[in-house]
């Protein structure tokens, strides 16, 4: 009970202290012993509580503030800020070309042939829709030089009309275009994937002046090229297998190297 009066005594006495009261004007004057007691003791714990307040230091609020060091502070503060904003933020000298292309080469080699299922993924499922252009278009251009074509019993026919040789032209054209256009969107599909994913770090590492942008490109490509290499070559084995076209075979492979390379 007395450590619960204790706090509302001590500010009755603190503010009887800062008006410039005694401790004992507070409690009125008793006649009976009784009551002298009790303003005695009372009188003893307001006096120890008073001698206890007064040893306590002020607050930091109450405490004077030198003006003057705040002022140079906030001054000191002013001219660094100023001094910093005039200053102009120089970028990052770029290494050498040969340290970008090493760096970016090697890591993206690490990053494509890393993950083995994936590679092989990339690599054959253009291979495998070539197959299923090969049944649909099977033998489309193998008689066509000698002005014949394969029936559908299976038997060879001559073509007696132009408008049969036209047909047949136009056959072989558009199982030969769909080829292309497939190898040209299986390389357009991997810059879809990959860089969106890479745009982040892309970001990060060409603020920071670490390399060019043609040099990032430029590594993807030649990372790129022996797998173009493979699969163009075997969809160009296969292409001309079943649809015996009369081109010559390297021509065939150049050009379409070309096309999935510009995807």
């Amino acid at each position: 009970m007395e450590n619960l009066l204790v706090p509302f005594i001590a500010n009755e006495v603190q503010e009887d202290i800062r008006h410039g009261h005694t401790s004992m004007s507070v409690l009125p004057k008793q006649s009976t012993p009784a009551a002298a007691r009790v303003n005695y003791k009372t009188n003893s714990s307001l006096e120890i509580v008073t001698r206890q307040l007064e040893a306590v230091p002020p607050l930091a609020a109450e405490r004077p503030l030198n003006c003057a060091s705040a002022s140079s502070e906030n001054e000191m503060d002013n001219h660094i800020a100023g001094e910093y904003s005039k200053q102009k933020l120089r970028p990052r000298k770029r290494p050498r070309l040969c340290a970008q292309m090493k760096a970016l080469f090697i890591r993206e080699v690490q990053g494509t042939y890393r993950n083995l299922f994936s590679l092989l993924f990339r690599v054959f499922t253009p291979v495998l829709q070539v197959v299923l252009y090969s049944v649909a278009f099977l033998h489309v251009g193998r008689y066509l030089a000698q002005g014949k074509h394969l029936g559908d019993d299976g038997t060879l026919a001559q073509l007696q009309t132009e408008a049969q040789f036209s047909a047949r032209i136009r056959e072989l054209f558009i199982s030969v275009a769909t080829v292309f256009f497939m190898a040209f969107t299986a390389g357009a599909q991997i810059v879809l994937l990959n860089i969106p994913a890479e745009r982040s770090v892309f970001l990060r590492e060409y603020t920071s002046n670490m390399y060019s942008t043609w040099m990032y490109l430029l590594s993807k490509m030649l990372v790129e090229l022996p797998l173009t290499l493979l699969q163009t070559l075997l969809i160009v084995v296969i292409l001309q297998a079943a649809y015996g076209t009369n081109a010559s075979f390297w021509w065939l492979w150049f050009l379409m190297f070309l096309c999935m390379t510009s995807g």
